[in-house]
């Protein structure tokens, strides 16, 4: 346990209006503004606030909330005037603000990749490199540069699955895969996920072989969408899982047919290599073709220079 993160927060506690009350900011006011969650709404009708909302003070009369995001909107829809605040005193670091953000018992932040990347990215323009290190470990990373390179990719990402994302229609593990696409062909995979509304594991192989199949023969989304809508002569419209398992069909048809002894052989040749965290390894798109590819991650640009010599020679045929 790192002991220098904090123990204890200095908290008063007041009532204050709901009207005073703001998100962070625009972003997480994106997130959360006209998204009333159901079960606090049914549970603030049953029980009401069970505890007081973390906030600070950041104008007369204006406090931005910390933590419980989702109880705003449920509040103002109940038409709930007033409410506990725990209110954060104005000498509180601002490390300890944001890692409140995180630990409190209300936070959403440990659900949503979206919402943890966001933390992030803004602790970056207040915080010490080592400070923001802290925060990543706190969300339950690995305190390393290259996870968080790869939590802010994900605010990169288009609108639709930016909140995908946070809502956990899509896992990470897929969410981060729509980078390889353009904003038109994520949006339109976004489409589809929506209408046949996979899950697990059919998510996962319905976006790997879409964005595999697209790149591979340099086709959109759409297009590939509207050839499947054309060989399918008898699609029950009304029957959305019989259509995700014809979907599924055509794709896994339409990639090569050496394509799964291929995959087989790079799993195995994955697990006998047994690559760091820093090392990737990846296939050609097209399993006929062997050829692989290797990204190597440095903490800095010194490091890659010190590395260079050494990685110029390996490569040299």
């Amino acid at each position: 346990m790192d002991t220098n993160l904090p123990a204890t927060f200095d908290f008063t506690f007041t009532l204050l209006g709901t009207s005073q009350l703001d998100f962070p900011d625009h972003f997480i006011d994106f997130l959360y503004h006209e998204c009333t969650d159901a079960l606090i709404v049914e549970s603030l009708q049953k029980v009401g606030l069970t505890q007081p909302l973390p906030v600070r003070q950041i104008a007369p009369s204006r406090y931005q909330l910390l933590a419980g995001y989702p109880y705003l909107p449920a509040i103002r829809d109940l038409g709930i005037d007033e409410v506990y605040c725990q209110l954060v005193s104005p000498a509180t670091p601002l490390f300890n603000i944001t890692y409140l953000q995180i630990v409190h018992s209300l936070s959403t932040v440990r659900n949503s990749p979206v919402l943890q990347a966001h933390l992030l990215q803004e602790a970056q323009q207040i915080l010490a490199d080592h400070e923001v290190m802290k925060l990543l470990s706190a969300m339950g990373h690995k305190p390393q540069r290259y996870k968080l390179q790869e939590l802010l990719g994900v605010l990169q990402l288009e609108s639709l699955v930016v909140f995908a994302l946070h809502n956990g229609t899509l896992s990470l593990k897929v969410g981060k895969q729509f980078a390889r696409l353009s904003e038109g062909d994520q949006r339109y995979l976004m489409k589809l996920i929506d209408t046949y509304r996979p899950g697990g594991s059919k998510q996962q192989k319905l976006v790997e072989m879409i964005i595999e199949i697209s790149l591979r023969e340099g086709k959109s989304v759409s297009d590939l969408a509207e050839e499947w809508f054309r060989t399918e002569k008898e699609i029950d419209q009304d029957n959305i899982p019989q259509q995700l398992q014809q979907l599924l069909r055509y794709l896994d048809h339409r990639s090569s047919p050496g394509k799964n002894a291929a995959e087989k052989k790079f799993r195995q040749l994955i697990q006998e290599l047994q690559p760091p965290d820093r090392i990737t390894i990846e296939h050609c798109l097209s399993f006929e073709d062997e050829s692989l590819e290797v990204r190597l991650q440095f903490p800095d640009s010194d490091s890659l220079r010190r590395q260079w010599p050494a990685i110029i020679n390996c490569t040299t045929p």
